[in-house]
């Protein structure tokens, strides 16, 4: 992955064909880029906009929003960890 990039820009580089380029992810108005992670330092998982996070060493994505689900459904390695 680049280095300092947003969680969802991360997501966009893994599944660039598939991914929208518009208003409807990557919002603050609207959640559909919301995931749970789990940072290194934490003790359990926390919610927080993809679009808003830079991506760390050592977390942990524990889920995925429906949207950004169906965005990386062609991923084989996201399906095994994100069953639909």
């Amino acid at each position: 992955m680049p280095e300092r990039n947003s969680l969802l820009r991360c997501f966009q580089f893994i599944s660039r064909k598939r991914f929208p380029m518009d208003d409807s992810v990557g919002t603050r108005n609207v959640s559909y880029c919301r995931v749970s992670c789990q940072l290194p330092d934490d003790d359990e998982s926390r919610e927080m906009l993809s679009c808003q996070f830079i991506v760390m060493p050592g977390m942990e994505v524990t889920e995925l929003s429906q949207e950004l689900k169906w965005c990386l459904r062609s991923n084989a390695a996201l399906d095994l960890a994100f069953p639909k």
